[in-house]
């Protein structure tokens, strides 16, 4: 049986679907190298991972420091401090020292590294073993030009070391990086995180808007947390319209925007910050909602070639959940994907003030079924050969 090893500073959700349909085959063997894991939020991997190795020395995930938008601020922002400033300097440690002898200890036909972080650049270094680079979004987001010469040599010696390359973007966003100089030879595989039937909501889901008659919508994931965004909800509340936020489990908002938050979710009666719960009860969660939200109040500081490419996770927990969705008409590939499946509208900025009349012009029942559509369409089953077949390609060339 072959051995895939996937290495994170972190389990993250979008890993999931990825593992699953591999699992599915019976032909690998899965094995997670990671920093740090939390068996309560991430559960669920247990079921799709044959091992889990943590080389951190110390753990401090499992010592309370999950995020609790109930939290007092003082506990708030000495969870803050330690998940950055005091946790990366531990996990810095493990990386340097635990994580190259375990490397060479592990027998692997396959290692799946996330971005060109250098954490990919160790596992690279410190193996024989093909190394796949499981890409999106990564460093076009910041600009290749805006790189410092350390993180730009790492960049390209990921790139250009990779045994393989999966990215999410559009097929065009392997030019980017050919246009700046970047050699990039490896086998490449485009592969959009899809939908997971495990995750599939009903069609007869209650709404909240069936008893109160006001729209609901959600938003999920991180970036979020900015004062930018905080401007851009109360846009979206003075409609009267909820806004229900849920925090990601790990991502600890800064204390100035934490107390932004809870101040807004005391005071206005429409925004409504939630508890973070585990990514695979997320669907079930969100569907009582009315529309999944993907655009933030801050998209005018990134750069416009990477919301050309920028793929979101969430659209597709919002497939799964049910829900049609609205989304910024900047973010130009998931744009793309939900208007092609007529399962939601694009908004420009100078519409946000207007939601509430531009959902009154959908018929959202019609919207609510094309998106039953949609998440059938992008099944990750539908992709599972595919996939498959690149790992195997992959294997068999290195050997």
């Amino acid at each position: 049986m072959k051995t895939i090893v996937f290495v994170r500073n972190a389990a993250n959700p979008r890993m999931y679907n990825q593992m699953f349909a591999l699992k599915q085959t019976n032909k690998y063997r899965l094995i997670h190298v990671c920093k740090t894991f939390d068996s309560y939020t991430l559960s669920r991997f247990n079921k799709v991972f044959d091992k889990i190795i943590c080389y951190q020395p110390l753990d401090l995930q499992k010592h309370g420091l999950r995020q609790n938008v109930k939290s007092s601020f003082p506990i708030h922002f000495m969870r803050y401090v330690i998940a950055h400033y005091i946790d990366p300097r531990i996990g810095h440690l493990g990386e340097r020292i635990r994580l190259p002898s375990l490397l060479k200890q592990l027998k692997v036909d396959v290692f799946n590294c996330l971005g060109t972080c250098e954490l990919t650049a160790q596992v690279i270094k410190n193996t024989k073993s093909p190394v796949i680079l499981d890409f999106h979004n990564g460093s076009i987001s910041k600009g290749i030009e805006n790189l410092s010469k350390e993180e730009y040599e790492r960049d390209k010696y990921c790139f250009e070391h990779a045994s393989g390359i999966i990215h999410r973007g559009p097929k065009f966003e392997m030019d980017y990086y050919r246009s700046h100089g970047y050699k990039i030879t490896c086998p490449i595989f485009h592969y959009v995180d899809g939908c997971n039937k495990e995750f599939f909501v009903k069609h007869n889901v209650k709404k909240l808007s069936d008893e109160d008659r006001e729209y609901h919508l959600v938003n999920t994931g991180s970036g979020l947390y900015s004062h930018d965004n905080i401007i851009f909800t109360k846009k979206i509340t003075k409609q009267k319209i909820h806004m229900h936020i849920y925090p990601v489990p790990h991502s600890i908002i800064s204390p100035i925007v934490f107390k932004e938050l809870i101040k807004l979710n005391k005071t206005e009666k429409y925004f409504h910050l939630e508890k973070a719960v585990p990514f695979d009860k997320v669907p079930q969660e969100i569907s009582k909602y009315d529309f999944g939200l993907n655009m933030t109040g801050d998209l005018h500081k990134y750069r416009q070639e990477y919301l050309k490419i920028a793929s979101g996770y969430r659209i597709f927990t919002y497939f799964e959940a049910s829900l049609p969705i609205i989304l910024s008409n900047r973010m130009e590939f998931m744009k793309k994907i939900v208007e092609e499946n007529k399962a939601g509208f694009s908004v420009k900025d100078n519409e946000i003030d207007d939601i509430q009349n531009m959902i009154k012009k959908y018929n959202y029942k019609e919207l609510r079924e094309n998106v039953f559509r949609a998440r059938e369409k992008l099944s990750i089953n539908n992709y599972a050969e595919r996939l498959i077949k690149f790992y195997d390609e992959i294997i068999q060339k290195d050997r």
